[in-house]
């Protein structure tokens, strides 16, 4: 099955997606292997039917302004329900500001968290444009070419 590393994500398309590392450098081998995204808004709410842990998972304004409303102790829950599961990465749009306790679990967790300055639906946008150009089916072909 294809896959496109983290690391490889870092390195080839640093240019158009505006990528930093935060946390989670040992967890930079993690593959992605559906071009597709998530965003967790749901699952930090609890509800997890549905949730997409195998996709790389976006944290825009929303999911960031729903965890500011949750005292300190249902925020570290919300969390770790969502880091539970074996992520290729999170990224943070927006540049926005990161929760020190999503911080801290990814990084017990080795799960990569990146942030992008690129407004989400953007981000979202050209992630899975180079993606999906990654996981695309190729075939190679010998020939000859008669003058």
């Amino acid at each position: 099955m294809k896959a496109v590393l983290v690391k490889e994500l870092l390195a080839d398309r640093q240019e158009a997606l505006h990528l930093e590392v935060l946390t989670g450098d040992s967890g930079l081998d993690r593959k992605i292997i559906i071009a597709d995204t998530n965003r967790p808004g749901l699952a930090f709410t609890g509800y997890m039917g549905y949730f997409l842990w195998e996709r790389v998972q976006i944290i825009g304004i929303t999911e960031t302004g729903y965890l500011e409303t949750l005292p300190s102790d249902k925020r570290i829950e919300a969390i770790k329900r969502v880091t539970s599961f074996e992520l290729p990465c999170i990224v943070v749009t927006k540049k926005l500001g990161v929760h020190p306790e999503l911080l801290s679990e990814a990084k017990a967790r080795n799960i990569p968290v990146l942030r992008t300055d690129i407004d989400t639906t953007e981000f979202i946008h050209r992630l899975s444009s180079y993606i999906d150009n990654m996981l695309a089916p190729t075939t190679t072909m010998h020939g000859t070419l008669v003058d």
